[in-house]
């Protein structure tokens, strides 16, 4: 049944936009919606970057493909990596803007005029502290737990053409452009003109805070 004292902070992953367009339809007049933003194209290198180190690192292999093991070295063919990982989007790969900012996640807004804000992911630790100082007083914020901090795997891809093990980092970086034209990655989203636009005045902002108003234009 719903609790008598029902919770007055709540915080979930998004994975698609339905979730999404269900909490704005149904949410208290009054209640605060404050979406956690990343850039597309950086949450999807921080995501390859995640499924890959599993991989190495707890032996929890995507389908058809395996890694190499040495010591703390783990590679992966370069191929294997784009065919088998990035293109069909797997595990926290796909789940990213253009399966969450579609055209209904900005009709839900319009809809629904809620109480909303963008924030930058990077702001993340102001929020907090402001909740903390509210909720738990007596608590020591920000509180951090970076998985990318403590990897101690080193990471490689080897290149198809001539062999050579290439850090994951340098391929990334030089990939980092090209990935998601080359195989298509964000061609189902139609509305990425609205993203854009959000984007653009988010960073535009010193705070990186940015209000949904009813002049808001995306």
């Amino acid at each position: 049944g719903v609790s008598s004292r029902p919770e007055k902070l709540l915080t979930f992953h998004l994975y698609r936009d339905e979730p999404f367009e269900v909490l704005l339809d149904n949410i208290p007049r009054d209640a605060l919606v404050v979406y956690i933003y990343r850039e597309e194209t950086d949450r999807l290198l921080s995501a390859i970057k995640q499924v890959l180190h599993v991989s190495c690192e707890r032996n929890k292999h995507p389908e058809n493909i395996v890694p190499l093991l040495d010591g703390n070295r783990c590679w992966f063919n370069e191929k294997d990596v784009v065919e088998n990982v990035i293109r069909p989007r797997i595990f926290e790969i796909g789940w990213g803007n253009p399966e969450i900012m579609t055209c209904s996640f900005y009709e839900a807004i319009k809809r629904n005029y809620p109480r909303m804000v963008f924030m930058n992911y990077k702001q993340a630790d102001r929020l907090q502290v402001a909740i903390g100082k509210n909720k738990c007083p007596d608590a020591d914020f920000p509180v951090k737990k970076n998985m990318g901090d403590e990897k101690d795997i080193e990471m490689f891809i080897e290149l198809n053409l001539s062999g050579e093990l290439i850090s994951l980092d340098d391929w990334l970086e030089q990939k980092r452009d090209m990935l998601e034209w080359t195989l298509q990655l964000k061609g189902k989203n139609k509305c990425q003109a609205k993203t854009r636009t959000m984007e653009d005045q988010l960073f535009a902002c010193k705070d990186e805070l940015l209000e949904v108003t009813r002049d808001t234009s995306f």
